[in-house]
């Protein structure tokens, strides 16, 4: 389930003002609040069945809001003047495939034409137009600028290589070390961070420009690196370890590090200026911006932007039988209804400890929940995440079984089955290796198999699939679904491009070939909706099901 709250936040350059994007149904809306005091505006964007998002960001105090309606692209600028918003369009253009790029107080817009020909161009603020700068072969994804040089991610084919514009001399340069990958994270006067791709793994390196010196920074770190935010000699670099991040800040003169957070999902997008990191993470408890003073080291939350109400969450490390894994345990708030496993999909996903309006929902209605990150997870590094590789549904579904019966040992209390997806796929399986170990399951957009999938003629991205066929699970056993005891309920969107809502179709009339009944052994509702669930009419829709079916 998509959590609405993530990556939309944007920070003003000075701070004042917090600005989320939240998709509706019938129009996009966008919340500006003032960190001062807690104001707070909207404007609502109405031409929600043909606009396209494409970029949002501050520039100083200034919201850039760069959308595309019916072929055409539009740049707006949205302020907040006297206590009310103030909204201009700066730009409109049909040119193809555009990007906007913020570096420093520069914009830069690219286009690109059928032969991959990108053409740059930068703002005028005088002229209120981009005036054309370059052309350069290949697709800009981001720009970089220093006081002197812009650089390029540019993608070729199959590969990512960065590329050097000098503005005095008007010359362009390909940087790229190798044929291998590589792009730049981040840069400023003294540093440039960059990864390559090296024997398939994705190393992160800081080019010292002045020494001319290079550090390995990926060997610094055990854990996958999330996101990387140079501040002068400083970096923040957050890293995923499990269900919390941990924001590290590591000096590049010394080499030395400290924690400064290990709590909740912290968000890339942050904010750096005289000695100060602002920065958001969300955790159960809610959503917070907090200030690091790195002259004082000091850290404090300087504003509450969501709460949860009465929830009360534990990550637990489970050991296992040659294994540990970690799960976000939500206790039970009143009554004892039982404990729903909750399966995520992917399976190059996890669940982090952030606020989740699914788990707070279920959990308020008296139920405790168990979101496994079973082997397959990502946020373990990707040792871990590869043990499933080629054989999908064996580790992870005895990981599934074995947490059920943990709990189920330890408080002796009803089980329900919950997944998304992969975490579907999984609910399936489960119930045909322990038919009797849950009371109910629901899957979500659920599949057979790998192999089920690759043989759809309905399923359009087959690539994923092909890998795993090696998977020995092929079929879905009748012999074994019609000893189910648990009632199921089977929700699929019409709309699903990801999983075809016929490989749900397949379980139910196996279903029915098992003599089960529809409204009494099992439920099969169809949503007007597609893979992930977006809007937030959606989300209520989906959590009022999912109350009704674990509470009948």
């Amino acid at each position: 389930m998509k959590n609405i709250f993530i990556h939309n936040f944007r920070i003003s350059d000075s701070s004042r003002v917090i600005a989320n994007v939240e998709e509706c149904k019938t129009y996009i809306r966008i919340k500006f609040i003032s960190t001062i005091d807690s104001k707070i505006f909207e404007k609502k964007y109405y031409h929600k069945k043909n606009l396209v998002i494409v970029k949002f960001f501050f520039v100083k105090e200034s919201y850039l809001f760069f959308y595309l309606i019916d072929k055409k692209y539009y740049l707006d600028r949205i302020h907040i003047k006297d206590n009310k918003i103030i909204c201009q369009n700066l730009f409109v253009t049909e040119m193809n495939n555009c990007n906007l790029f913020r570096c420093q107080d520069f914009l830069f817009l690219t286009s690109y034409d059928n032969f991959s020909i990108s053409t740059l161009y930068m703002f005028s603020e005088k002229n209120k137009t981009f005036i054309e700068l370059n052309k350069i072969k290949g697709i800009i994804y981001n720009i970089f600028r220093t006081t002197n040089k812009i650089y390029f991610n540019i993608k070729k084919g199959k590969n990512s290589c960065i590329f050097e514009l000098d503005l005095f001399k008007n010359e362009i340069k390909d940087l790229s070390i190798s044929k291998s990958s590589c792009c730049i994270n981040d840069l400023n006067e003294k540093y440039i961070i960059f990864s390559m791709s090296i024997l398939k793994k994705e190393i992160v390196f800081v080019y010292y420009i002045e020494s001319k010196q290079m550090l390995n920074l990926s060997a610094e770190f055990a854990n996958d690196i999330k996101h990387l935010y140079l501040m002068d000699d400083n970096i923040a670099v957050i890293l995923e370890c499990g269900c919390n991040d941990h924001l590290i800040i590591f000096n590049l003169l010394s080499q030395k590090r400290f924690l400064l957070d290990s709590n909740g999902n912290i968000f890339c997008n942050m904010l750096y200026f005289d000695s100060k990191l602002f920065y958001i993470s969300s955790t159960y408890k809610g959503i917070f911006f907090i200030k690091f003073n790195l002259i004082l080291q000091k850290k404090c939350i300087l504003k509450e932007l969501y709460k949860s109400r009465n929830i009360k969450m534990e990550v637990e490390k489970i050991q296992l039988k040659g294994r540990t894994l970690e799960v976000l345990h939500y206790l039970k708030s009143k009554g004892n209804k039982g404990i729903i496993i909750y399966l995520h999909g992917g399976p190059s996903f996890h669940f982090r400890n952030e606020c989740n309006p699914l788990c707070e929902s279920l959990n308020r209605d008296g139920f405790e929940i168990v979101c496994v990150n079973y082997r397959g997870s990502t946020g373990y590094g990707k040792s871990f995440q590869n043990l499933i590789d080629g054989n999908w549904g064996v580790m992870e579904l005895n990981d599934v079984i074995d947490i059920s019966e943990y709990y189920y040992n330890k408080y002796s209390s009803k089980l329900f089955l919950l997944g998304e997806s992969y975490g579907a796929f999984l609910c399936l399986h489960a119930l045909l290796a322990r038919n009797n170990l849950w009371e109910k399951c629901c899957m979500v957009s659920p599949f057979i198999s790998p192999f089920s999938m690759y043989n759809n003629i309905d399923c359009f991205d087959k690539n994923m699939f092909k890998l795993q066929l090696t998977s020995p699970i092929k079929f879905c056993d009748k012999n074994q679904l019609i000893n189910v005891k648990s009632k199921i309920l089977i929700f699929h969107g019409k709309y699903d491009n990801i999983v075809p809502i016929s490989e749900s179709k397949k379980i139910v009339d196996l279903l029915i070939e098992c003599q089960k009944k529809e409204d009494i052994d099992f439920t099969y509702i169809r949503g007007d909706l597609g893979h992930k669930l977006i809007y937030p009419s959606e989300c209520n829709m989906y959590r009022k099901i999912l109350i009704s079916f674990f509470n009948s």
